[in-house]
């Protein structure tokens, strides 16, 4: 079964469209409070979302996943661009970020005319993985992966799947976007702050201050011209380390691809128990900080649009 979750726009020449994708055994639900927050801000919002890969439907792969949502979104969207333009926003939360960024080159919608990327929002995305959480939780993902689950792979850097989603064709595709912004956790236990803010762990060309004092700026324009050195990376990376340097190569260029692009970079400081805080960062669990979070993103997505 296919579940579509949209509220359906009155026909006009203009549609402004924010598309949320959920994370890894996530559901489109989980960002029922940010939708309640965005639609109370514009009553002209158009949200879409798909459940059909929610929960173990995700472990099929970052790139099955984003086949599956670009046809999806293509039998939506292409029919209402012959005579709409549409200004779309993009919000992906954890696995979701790696979704979009795989989907914009697989969705036909991209190469109409009418269809305006305003704006791409990741958040707590492992961009350059997942291979900062502990041990145990790492040899078990690994293993799940090669018997079931793809998607441990991809998040683990035991497949290729972020080297392609950084190279020309999905670089080319990003850039379309007129605005992308990356929002990290400084407390998520399972996507580091690293490799969501696309930062090194200290003294990065593209910060002012330290991060880890909790005195960040925010936000914060992380520019080309900032990237950090290769042995800069590699350090804050140490556990991609593998014989002979090859998974520790591929970061530092994945790191470098994506830090050639122009980002606005959100630090929250959300801190709770155990992994909450991955999913509390979208008001999954509605609590006082996932509250604020909301209003926060909102605010963003709303000014986003003309």
């Amino acid at each position: 079964l296919q579940f579509l979750y949209f509220i359906a726009p009155v026909k006009n020449p203009h549609m402004n469209l924010v598309v949320f994708q959920h994370g890894s055994h996530g559901a489109f639900g989980d960002f029922s409070t940010v939708i309640k927050e965005l639609t109370a801000r514009r009553k002209d919002m158009v949200v879409w979302g798909s459940d059909t890969c929610k929960g173990l439907g995700t472990d099929k792969g970052v790139g099955p996943v984003a086949d599956i949502i670009a046809k999806e979104l293509d039998d939506y969207l292409l029919p209402l661009l012959n005579d709409t333009r549409v200004q779309v926003c993009f919000v992906g939360h954890s696995m979701g970020g790696l979704v979009i960024r795989s989907l914009v080159t697989k969705a036909a919608c991209f190469a109409h005319k009418h269809f305006e990327p305003v704006l791409y929002i990741s958040i707590a995305t492992p961009h350059l993985g997942i291979r900062q959480i502990g041990s145990f939780i790492l040899a078990m993902a690994y293993i799940i992966g090669k018997v079931y689950c793809q998607t441990y792979l991809d998040l683990a850097q035991e497949s290729e799947t972020l080297s392609t989603l950084c190279n020309d064709t999905h670089i080319t595709a990003l850039r379309k976007f007129k605005k992308l912004v990356t929002v990290a956790n400084l407390h998520d236990h399972l996507v580091s702050f690293g490799t969501s803010a696309l930062l090194t762990k200290s003294c990065d060309p593209g910060l002012q201050q330290d991060p880890t004092c909790g005195k960040l700026r925010c936000p914060v324009r992380l520019m080309p011209a900032t990237v950090p050195a290769d042995e800069q990376i590699r350090a804050s990376f140490s556990r991609y380390t593998d014989f002979g340097n090859y998974r520790a190569n591929r970061v530092v260029q994945q790191f470098k691809t994506l830090r050639s692009l122009e980002w606005e970079m959100v630090a929250v400081d959300l801190f709770c128990r155990g992994n909450a805080a991955h999913s509390d960062i979208i008001a999954k669990g509605n609590s006082a900080h996932g509250e604020f979070s909301a209003s926060r993103l909102s605010k963003i997505i709303d000014e986003s649009f003309e």
